[in-house]
């Protein structure tokens, strides 16, 4: 036998010791698989027998042996549900199957209290659509700045008159339509026709210039543009900055009495098709495990990378918050009709997933703003009696803390859904005060299309972001290790299921870093309370070691922002030769207050541990953040290490 198997053992009265005293095996003594006392059947029976005696924190194999296992045994366990729990990590060694995982693992991983996912086969488009003949005379879009309205049977018809117009200007199924294009309600025709024609869709975030505009439309193989007039110019700079004969043409949608460049086509040239052209639309048959979106991620650690997302993950994801215990209660969904204000970009994962689909096959209004202005978003909020805000945490800053939001403004919203990163808890409670309101939080990226997990209808505690959603699976796994640990404790959060990406387009590299086993590896870091709510922590990569204790920068932000002085903040790392690491806040004074570095030094440190305390405090006008409301740390640590 090998000498793997001869090592001495502690002694122990854990269970699984129990069991093995049972089979006759002693500290100083394993069984040969010869012995005639010990089968390899009794093994197994045993070992399974004895899942339920282990708590979650106890690793089944409390000792550093290793149980050999001959490839007979393995076969023994057949199509067993507890197969893999064996088998996860194995190697051979001389014939035999070394199992090295134990029975506690299974037992860390977080499984969705809302069941299975119920998973139509079908597309997004055909999932989007399905209600259409229950409310076609709803109004479906609103464009918020100029009042152009389209219902429902318009948006179906001009779609598939977009498809039409697609497939006719020799587009074929597979190929990639880019949208340049802010919050329209063309978007959304443009999008949907597109996916109809069996097209893939890569939306292009509009404030990006030529240089970033130029590298998308590249790596996503683009066969064609679609801008609009004030895009035009720089839209065509990238494409001019494309290697290669194959650059896009370019399409416009504009006014009808605009004047288009030579060379530029216009939108309403697609529409012009005939019974014939639409016919052709339904011999394109779009499976849902067809690539249906190519969306570009932050690119916080080099260039954007693009996320391949498939119709089932769209779906999935769209089924997955539809459960009743997540979903808004829409019971009068007719009289009146909920109305949401579209103003998180739908060029990303969650303004257009939840902020849109999620809403269109309900039969909702959807006013759609191009981008975030104060007194465009509070007229729309009034006008049009919105009761649905799907919000990231500056614009719950916004309403809760800007003079100019009164309660008249908010006096429509009945749900408030957060997303992108952790809602600030004197916020929330801020707006709670102002208006009646149910805050609910969610998270999840664009790799998992996007939603991970979503707070219930009913949650009490706005730290939450929620349980784990029907069909999926989260394990915590130790940041230095990778080793699955207990849910209780920070880790990198990791998740399974059916929403979780293709991969990354034309980067197999990072695809494999990033989804391991199935395991999509998330680089943020969190923990589960005992009734399975997860709680965020920060960023793997945004966690600040200050003499190896890790400190989160979110933490020291929700301190500060609970003082009177404190507006707006940003925390950081800086590089120090004693500490490694010390923390450095941004900070945005309150108008009219007169607070000093030291004044807020002095609170932290009247809060936290001694290695959380501040190093320093820099003043400034504003916070550098993203389209989708997160802070761009990046940017504000090469600032701090420069100076």
């Amino acid at each position: 036998m090998s000498s793997a198997c001869n090592r001495p053992q502690k002694t122990s009265d854990s269970p699984f010791h129990g069991c093995i005293r049972r089979l006759g095996i002693t500290a100083g003594r394993w069984p040969h698989w010869g012995d005639r006392a010990l089968v390899p059947r009794s093994l197994v029976s045993v070992i399974l027998s004895c899942q339920h005696l282990f708590s979650t924190t106890l690793p089944l194999f409390t000792t550093q042996c290793e149980i050999m296992m001959s490839r007979s045994v393995a076969r023994l366990l057949g199509h067993h549900p507890l197969k893999q729990v064996f088998l996860g990590r194995t190697k051979i060694r001389g014939g035999k199957v070394i199992i090295a995982r134990c029975l506690a693992s299974q037992q860390h991983i977080v499984k969705s209290p809302f069941g299975p996912a119920n998973i139509p086969d079908t597309t997004i488009h055909e999932y989007v659509l399905k209600n259409v003949p229950q409310f076609p005379e709803n109004t479906a879009m609103v464009c918020g700045m100029s009042g152009r309205t389209y219902t429902y049977e318009a948006l179906q018809a001009l779609s598939r008159k977009i498809a039409a117009g697609f497939l006719k200007s020799g587009l074929k199924p597979g190929q990639v339509v880019g949208l340049l294009l802010p919050n329209l309600p063309e978007h959304l025709i443009a999008l949907l026709g597109a996916l109809q024609a069996g097209l893939v869709v890569s939306s292009i975030n509009p404030i990006y210039g030529p240089e970033e505009i130029s590298h998308q439309l590249s790596n996503s193989d683009a066969a064609v543009l679609l801008t609009f007039p004030a895009k035009i110019s720089e839209a065509q700079e990238a494409i001019n900055r494309i290697k290669g004969p194959n650059k896009p043409p370019l399409v416009a949608i504009h006014n009808p009495a605009d004047t288009l460049p030579d060379g530029v086509r216009s939108f309403m040239e697609l529409l012009m098709v005939d019974d014939k052209d639409e016919a052709a639309v339904d011999k394109v048959k779009v499976k849902s495990t067809d690539l249906a979106l190519l969306l570009y991620s932050s690119g916080t650690t080099g260039l954007p990378k693009g996320v391949r997302l498939t119709h089932k993950n769209i779906v999935s994801n769209l089924v997955q918050v539809d459960h009743p215990e997540i979903r808004i209660d829409r019971s009068n969904m007719s009289d009146p009709q909920d109305s949401t204000a579209c103003v998180l970009p739908f060029f990303h994962i969650y303004g257009l997933t939840i902020g849109a689909f999620s809403h269109l096959t309900t039969g909702a209004k959807l006013i759609t703003l191009p981008k975030f202005d104060p007194e465009m978003y509070l007229k729309a909020l009034v006008e049009h009696q919105v009761n649905i805000a799907h919000v990231v945490p500056p614009l719950v800053q916004f309403l809760a803390n800007h003079p100019a939001v009164t309660p008249k403004h908010v006096a429509s919203l009945r749900w408030v859904i957060n997303g992108a990163a952790a809602v600030s808890k004197s916020d929330a409670k801020k707006l709670l005060e102002k208006a009646n309101v149910v805050i609910m939080s969610g998270y999840g990226l664009t790799e998992s299309s996007p939603v991970i997990t979503s707070a219930r209808k009913t949650v009490k505690d706005l730290t939450t972001v929620g349980c784990v959603v029907s069909g999926s699976e989260v394990k915590i796994c130790d940041t230095e290790t990778g080793e699955i640990i207990d849910p209780g404790k920070p880790g990198e959060i990791c998740c399974r299921g059916p929403q979780i990406m293709d991969g990354y387009h034309k980067n197999e590299q990072a695809t494999k870093e990033t989804v391991k086993d199935g395991w999509l590896h998330t680089g943020d870091v969190g923990y589960f309370d005992k009734d399975g709510q997860l709680f965020i922590v920060d960023r793997i990569k945004e966690l600040i070691k200050v003499k190896g204790f890790q400190v989160a920068p979110l933490e020291l932000e929700e301190h500060l922002r609970t003082h009177n002085g404190v507006a707006d903040v940003a925390v950081v790392g800086k590089k120090d030769k004693r500490s490694g690491e010390v923390p450095v806040a941004f900070v945005v004074k309150n108008p009219g207050t007169e607070v000093t570095e030291k004044q807020l030094q002095d609170f932290i440190t009247s809060k936290v541990a001694e290695y959380k305390k501040l190093d320093s405090v820099i003043f400034v006008a504003s916070i550098p953040k993203n389209a989708t409301g997160k802070i761009m740390r990046k940017e504000l640590r090469e600032t701090v290490n420069k100076s």
